[in-house]
């Protein structure tokens, strides 16, 4: 199942409402704000690829909260690797922070509070994957964040995993539909 969701041919005014639904049927529940509205302009494209669900994420800055009604209300229990391909983004979890820029990745949990905030457009590719598969303690996995480093091969990895992943067909998107195929209903 692929998906492509883009806010670019929807009315201006209609756009982050638009955006903030897709982001909470792509992902969980999650809190989105801008403080730009009627400039807003975002574009996801996806995929799964069994329990791996791999997006691809353009847009203008806004920010994104994960908060603990949040996670009452919807816990499916994620992790998430955050991988910045373009512009700035500061993510905030557990009382630490980390400043991606672009080559550099990190790892969070959804089912803790966090807040990722994009001062500018950016690009990012995020995977989320059921913390069940990973079979480490929840010690062994806190927010880790991993810098680029200009020689090694990793951030190269990550550029260009984009376009390693299956074709995805240019459709729009329908509401719930990547959340329906795992299983859970994610509400607006």
């Amino acid at each position: 199942m692929s998906a492509l969701i883009a806010t670019s041919n929807l009315p201006a005014a209609d756009r982050f409402e638009y955006w903030r639904s897709a982001v909470t049927d792509t992902f969980v529940p999650l809190r989105t704000e801008t403080s730009r509205p009627e400039r807003f302009d975002g574009r996801m494209r996806g995929t799964e690829l069994g329990a791996l669900t791999v997006t691809e994420i353009a847009a203008s800055p806004h920010v994104v909260r994960r908060t603990g009604p949040l996670i009452a209300r919807s816990d499916p229990g994620h992790y998430k690797i955050g991988v910045q391909l373009g512009g700035y983004c500061l993510l905030t979890q557990d009382g630490r922070e980390a400043a991606l820029v672009p080559g550099d990745f990190a790892i969070y949990d959804t089912t803790r509070p966090y807040t990722l905030a994009f001062d500018d457009s950016y690009r990012q590719l995020v995977l989320m994957l059921p913390r069940r598969l990973l079979h480490l303690p929840q010690e062994a996995v806190v927010f880790i964040n991993m810098p680029s480093i200009p020689d090694a091969a990793a951030p190269t990895f990550w550029l260009h995993l984009p376009s390693w992943t299956p074709p995805l067909r240019d459709r729009p998107h329908e509401p719930g539909t990547l959340s329906r195929q795992r299983g859970r209903v994610a509400q607006g």
